[in-house]
């Protein structure tokens, strides 16, 4: 949990002080990331900590990703007398998520750890294929 949450700490303060595109940022730094970390895990956890210890990592730039690129995306698409707003449907759509996600991943835990990290890694390959579309029809 510490690697976790060093690197995602880390990488928070300097994907905020770099100049990137926000949405090619989100895409390939958070969702893609995401994914192939969580498939790590499904398929790499069986060989202990030399794995687990590098995929947190991993996953803590993805995460680092997502928390700084997606409040800053949205602050961009709404007028600026509505970011309370925009803010508001962002934390509730997380919140929505992470409820459902874990739920699912809880259940499909109960059968084999790898198959949730293999719906981890499915929904976070979906995001980055959804990111992708709008990147590409610009």
């Amino acid at each position: 949990y510490g690697v976790f949450l060093g690197a995602s700490s880390l990488f928070g303060y300097v994907f905020g002080k770099l100049r990137l595109k926000e949405l090619s940022s989100l895409a390939f730094l958070g969702y893609l990331v995401a994914s192939l970390a969580s498939l790590g895990f499904a398929l790499l956890s069986k060989f202990g900590l030399i794995t687990l210890y590098p995929l947190s990592f991993i996953m803590g730039i993805a995460v680092a990703s997502t928390e700084t690129f997606e409040p800053t995306i949205i602050s961009k698409l709404i007028k600026e007398e509505s970011y309370g707003a925009g803010m508001g449907y962002l934390s509730a759509g997380r919140s929505i998520g992470l409820f459902l996600g874990n739920t699912v991943m809880g259940f499909l835990y109960q059968i084999s750890y790898s198959y949730a990290y293999l719906f981890a890694s499915t929904m976070s390959l979906v995001s980055f294929l959804l990111v992708l579309s709008i990147i590409l029809r610009k």
